[in-house]
């Protein structure tokens, strides 16, 4: 990762922080509503969840109901973890599986610049599942360290962005 997106993703992590803090992951539906005849219905699901220091931004894939994740999660002001993923999401039971998750941890000097990078693990698997109603949410099942076990990642609305 450059070091203009890991700038970038430092500043998303502590404005996301912040945001946290005064709206105690709050949010509405998704903009995304409703299915078009040959839409990847992962689009419906498609922007950023948030929960504690912890940020899931969701696309949809150009493939069949292909899905890609990024989860960026602050430790501190100074070091980071990456979860990035693709996969397959499932219309019916709203589950988007992965099987080649990274997990990247950086570590950033006070100038923001990295200091470190380590890769931790390849090939992790895992899913998310959306809850879809009145207000969008997913739970996050990583199955190689169980950090976001009893989490749920509130849908950040277009008032918080």
């Amino acid at each position: 990762m450059n070091k203009r997106l890991m700038k970038r993703s430092m500043i998303i992590l502590l404005i996301l922080i912040l945001i946290l803090a005064l709206a105690s992951c709050g949010s509405k539906k998704a903009k995304n509503e409703g299915d078009s005849e040959g839409q990847n219905p992962a689009m419906n699901f498609v922007g950023d969840y948030v929960c504690d220091r912890a940020t899931v931004h969701i696309e949809a894939d150009d493939s069949d109901n292909g899905m890609k994740a990024d989860v960026v999660w602050g430790g501190s002001a100074f070091d980071v973890a990456e979860w990035v993923m693709s996969g397959t999401f499932d219309p019916e039971t709203l589950q988007f599986e992965y099987h080649d998750c990274i997990k990247t941890e950086y570590v950033y000097d006070e100038n923001g610049d990295v200091k470190s990078q380590e890769e931790v693990y390849t090939g992790g698997h895992g899913f998310m599942h959306f809850t879809d109603g009145e207000e969008l949410s997913l739970t996050w099942q990583e199955d190689q360290e169980h950090v976001a076990d009893g989490m749920e990642f509130k849908y950040l609305t277009a008032e918080f962005e």
